[in-house]
């Protein structure tokens, strides 16, 4: 097993730069909170900066390594690992996961153990997920343009087979999931917005249903979201929230709310599709809301390890 490294993030400009890091390093193998006991899958990345992401295999709660999809026009080539994303007091490590050229099309998906399956996915449940995101990386190669920017991440049953530069990517099997909005209005980065997305393979179409957008701009975004599942024949609900502090309580109201009635007993993979330069981080699903808002230990905290790395 190999140690992992805690740190409180600091952040680009448009949030409070913190004025420490605090970092802890258990040479146990183990990580993380008590807070987190129920936290069933985890990704931050944490892998050697400007490794591809293909045949990486850390985190939590996962069944094998990233794979990439190179057909219909889709490859990994560019899919890396870039500096981690980091947003205030939130609980971060290694890496992210970025493309430095918009050249091709990136697709990359990832399965979750057959364990984690059976308990994210019960029907009369409540499961949480947060990720970190940021519309494009400073890249070392072609840059992207805002109005093609759709990078999108789905828990779901049926990976991307491609991505677009024109709308949500069309996915043929169930899932919900978050994604940037290009096309006007964001002829600008700092137009960007973030949406919902969800996946019903019942309708027999392979366009994603799509929430309300909420405008972030050209910034790093820490979004938290709830999936109530109910009984197949019933609606399944997903809401999304902007969180603007870890430490603080959800907003009122959710800036996205998805209702459809999905069969979510297959959902055993996450897949990111992106055809621009965006960046995804600290993808965690668990069981309650603490499990995917951990607040990073300062110095002197007492921490409970629970969580194995691999």
């Amino acid at each position: 097993m190999k140690p992992v490294h805690l740190r409180e993030s600091t952040s680009r400009p448009a949030l409070s730069r913190a004025a420490a890091c605090a970092a802890l390093c258990f040479t146990t193998g183990y990580f993380a909170a008590s807070a987190e006991a129920d936290l069933v899958v985890y990704e931050g990345f944490d892998y050697t900066l400007g490794a591809n992401v293909v045949g990486l295999d850390g985190g939590v709660g996962f069944d094998g390594a990233w794979t990439g999809d190179t057909g219909a026009g889709a490859g990994a080539a560019n899919t890396n690992i870039g500096v981690g994303l980091g947003f205030g007091s939130l609980q971060v490590v290694g890496g992210s996961v970025d493309r430095q050229d918009r050249n091709g099309r990136g697709v990359i998906n990832r399965s979750i153990t057959a364990a984690a399956q059976t308990q994210l996915t019960a029907d009369n449940s409540t499961i949480w997920f947060s990720v970190l995101m940021d519309p494009t990386s400073l890249v070392g190669g072609a840059g992207g343009f805002p109005v093609n920017t759709y990078g999108t991440l789905i828990f779901g049953d049926a990976a991307f087979a491609d991505a677009s530069s024109n709308s949500a990517p069309a996915n043929a099997g169930n899932a919900f999931g978050v994604g940037f909005l290009g096309g006007p209005p964001a002829s600008a980065f700092d137009a960007m917005s973030i949406q919902g997305v969800a996946y019903d393979a019942a309708d027999g179409l392979t366009t994603a249903i799509i929430g309300d957008p909420i405008l972030v701009g050209d910034t790093i975004s820490f979004i938290v979201g709830k999936i109530d599942f109910a009984a197949l024949g019933t609606t399944d609900t997903m809401t999304l929230y902007q969180v603007t502090d870890p430490g603080l309580a959800l907003p009122e109201t959710p800036f996205s709310t998805l209702s459809v009635d999905l069969d979510q007993s297959g959902f055993s993979l996450i897949s990111i599709a992106d055809p621009m330069t965006s960046i995804f981080d600290e993808i965690r699903i668990g069981m309650t809301l603490a499990d995917v808002t951990p607040i990073a230990p300062r110095n002197g905290s007492k921490i409970t390890p629970s969580i194995p790395i691999a």
